[in-house]
């Protein structure tokens, strides 16, 4: 089975995903992984007993069913993904930091912008994204990443702001 048909068996919440920008989130919990990517402000991410900061560029991942809550002194502006995998670590919350080069935050906007615009195959688009996302986090993680995503992840930076870039033809 190809990387494309595992992402969309992997099923959707695309309602569920969406911009947040506020000063504080009450405490709640979903069914599956959640990717925050912090693009504006400080505070930190109440997950379970433990605490996490987080600035911009901070990326923090909630697993399944662990009440989590966000808390700031200002205004802070993120992004929520839900990630259907199971492929990070356990039952953690897992913190990283995205590269100076700033990947996964072109990856996020690209993807608030096609969620918003629903452009042409964005679905399927969405689904490269979400899949190509997770995988870069597992390499950061140290996990070894198949040359089937190596090469979709290239493919998707080339054409991230690409209007005319449409997956089935790639």
């Amino acid at each position: 089975m190809d990387i494309m048909s595992q992402a969309l068996q992997q099923g959707s919440e695309l309602q569920y995903d969406g911009m947040e920008c506020c000063s504080m989130q009450d405490a709640h919990s979903h069914t599956f992984w959640e990717l925050n990517y912090f693009l504006e402000g400080t505070g930190y991410v109440q997950a379970g007993d433990a605490f996490h900061t987080f600035e911009p560029g901070s990326i923090i991942c909630v697993p399944p069913a662990m009440p989590h809550s966000i808390v700031s002194d200002e205004t802070f502006q993120s992004f929520h993904i839900a990630l259907h995998i199971s492929m990070l670590s356990g039952t953690n919350v897992c913190v990283f930091h995205d590269e100076p080069q700033q990947t996964l935050r072109a990856f996020v906007l690209y993807y608030a912008r096609l969620l918003k615009d629903h452009s042409v195959n964005y679905v399927n688009i969405l689904t490269a994204l979400r899949l190509t996302m997770q995988h870069i986090l597992l390499g950061w993680q140290g996990k070894q990443l198949s040359a089937e995503v190596v090469q979709l992840a290239k493919m998707l930076r080339q054409n991230v702001g690409n209007d005319k870039f449409v997956l089935a033809d790639a």
